[in-house]
């Protein structure tokens, strides 16, 4: 798309066109996957372990369950799988996820501190403005995606700390 007189600089200021708009998140995105890559690429081969495309995908403000990092890494991965993906072929995969915020209908984007408030508000049984952590275990353990008692003990913890 051309407008006469805009210069590359002027992006920025035409972000309230959908296109130009559409094109800084673009460059955003991909300059924090630039960012993270280094992170976890090993030994300058442009490979990243299997095992920290969810680690990326959280830093990346995305709230993926264990069922979308495999599907991703599925698609992308080479025929035998070898505990590693391409950079490139991660690259373009997360690029589509993070701009549709979405994977096969599944909604990544996590939600907002008030949110949160409501969901914790809705297991308050007793008004107190607290979860019991013993009930907060049960309801984690049996509920959605399962965590493992390793990840409840340390959000129960973290949780208890910020009090």
């Amino acid at each position: 798309m051309a407008v006469r007189g805009a210069t590359v600089g002027d992006v920025e200021e035409l972000s309230y066109i959908p296109e130009a708009r559409e094109e800084v998140r673009r460059r955003k995105i991909d300059e924090r996957l630039a960012k993270l890559f280094p992170v976890f690429e090993k030994e300058d081969s442009g490979l990243i372990p299997v095992d920290a495309v969810g680690t990326i995908m959280r830093a990346m403000n995305l709230n993926p369950t264990v069922a979308v990092v495999e599907d991703i890494v599925q698609s992308i991965e080479e025929t035998e799988s070898t505990g590693y993906v391409s950079i490139s072929k991660l690259r373009g995969a997360l690029m589509e996820v993070c701009m549709s915020r979405e994977h096969k209908g599944t909604v990544l984007v996590r939600d907002d501190e008030e949110t949160l408030r409501e969901a914790f508000r809705a297991f308050d049984r007793d008004g107190k403005g607290y979860i019991e952590a013993a009930y907060l275990k049960q309801v984690m353990s049996e509920m959605g995606e399962a965590f493992t008692e390793d990840e409840i003990s340390e959000m129960v913890e973290a949780a208890q700390d910020a009090d």
